[in-house]
């Protein structure tokens, strides 16, 4: 669990929240939040659910062995919430490596190389 609430620590600090905070945003009290933090106290799924959705982040990333990609605005603004790189992947390749991957499918997004709605719908179909 000290695991679990390291991430969540980590989380909420690059996000430049304090405990009080995040308790508010959660409507959650933060000396329990604290316990959760230092591995005292477990957090419910609905908790980590909450706390994924504030902080746009998949709850595997509280529970799996991914690392996970901060999001440009600009996908963010198209509906990307996440990007996860298995890290058996990701060995190897560095966060621009990982960049030019993201520019590269963008250009042929724009090109018309690649409909992710057409992608979509087939995808939806099965």
């Amino acid at each position: 669990m000290e695991d679990l609430g390291r991430k969540i620590k980590e989380l909420r600090m690059k996000n430049g929240d304090t405990l009080r905070e995040l308790g508010d945003k959660l409507n959650f009290n933060f000396s329990n939040l604290s316990k959760i933090e230092r591995g005292e106290r477990k957090p419910t799924i609905e908790l980590l659910q909450s706390i994924s959705e504030i902080y746009h982040k998949p709850i595997s990333y509280f529970l799996g062995d991914i690392e996970l990609q901060d999001i440009p605005d600009e996908l963010r603004e198209n509906g990307v919430e996440y990007i996860a790189v298995d890290k058996s992947i990701k060995d190897g390749l560095t966060d621009d490596d990982i960049k030019d991957a993201l520019e590269l499918i963008r250009d042929l997004k724009k090109n018309g190389v690649i409909n992710f709605d057409l992608l979509n719908e087939i995808k939806s179909r099965h």
